[in-house]
C-alpha cells in the first residue's frame, strides 16, 4: 500500500481541533471500510438501527452502541450528537487507527469491534466468522482500491494533483 499522505481536513481521521495531522493511513481507512462493509454494507446502512440479543441497541454503518459512540467521540474531539455519515466515518477511522497504533493487529481490531475477550494478552473474536468475514471484505478492498463493491465509488476529485474522494469516503488507497 501506498504511504499516508498529507491532504486537507474533509478526510476521516482528521479533526481541525485536534491534534491529527491530516495524514490518513490507507491500511486504517481499509480495514473501516471492511468492517462498515461487514456491519451493514459496502455504502454502509447509516441509519440502521438493530436490538442486540441482550437488549442494548446499536446504530449505524459500524453498528455502534450509544455509549462508545459517545465515549469515542469525546475522545477523539467529536461531536457526540452527530450521527452523520461523515461523522460515523471519522469516528470509526479515529477508533480503528487508534486501536492500531496500540498495537493490535487487523484481525485483534474486527474481533474488538464485534466484541472479543481477552486471553493472555490478546483479543479472541467471540465470532471467528465475523473476523473472516472483514478478512475477506479487507482482501477484496485492497485488490479494487479501497471499494467492496466498484460500482459504489465515488467520482474522484484532484487536489494538487492527488486523487481524493469525497469526505465520506476518504483518500482513494489504490
Amino acid at each position: 500500500l501506498p504511504m499516508p499522505i498529507q491532504i486537507n481536513n474533509q478526510i476521516p481521521g482528521t479533526n481541525p481541533q485536534g491534534n491529527n495531522t491530516g495524514q490518513i493511513d490507507p491500511t486504517a481507512l481499509t480495514l473501516s471500510r471492511a468492517i462498515r462493509a461487514s456491519e451493514t454494507s459496502a455504502n454502509g446502512d447509516y441509519n440502521k438501527t438493530t436490538v442486540e440479543p441482550d437488549g442494548s441497541t446499536s446504530f449505524g454503518a459500524y453498528q455502534f452502541n450509544r455509549d462508545n459512540f459517545s465515549t469515542w467521540a469525546k475522545q477523539y474531539g467529536l461531536d457526540q450528537n452527530d450521527t452523520s455519515p461523515t461523522n460515523q466515518d471519522h469516528l470509526a477511522y479515529s477508533r480503528i487507527k487508534d486501536l492500531m497504533d496500540q498495537g493490535h493487529s487487523q484481525s485483534e481490531i474486527a474481533a474488538i469491534w464485534n466484541g472479543s475477550r481477552v486471553k493472555d494478552g490478546f483479543h479472541v473474536a467471540l465470532n471467528p466468522q465475523y473476523v473472516d468475514n472483514v478478512k475477506n471484505n479487507y482482501t477484496q478492498l485492497s485488490q479494487q482500491g479501497g471499494y467492496v463493491n466498484p460500482q459504489a465509488q465515488q467520482p474522484i476529485q484532484q487536489q494538487n494533483n492527488v486523487p481524493v474522494q469525497n469526505q465520506r469516503y476518504g483518500i482513494n488507497v489504490s
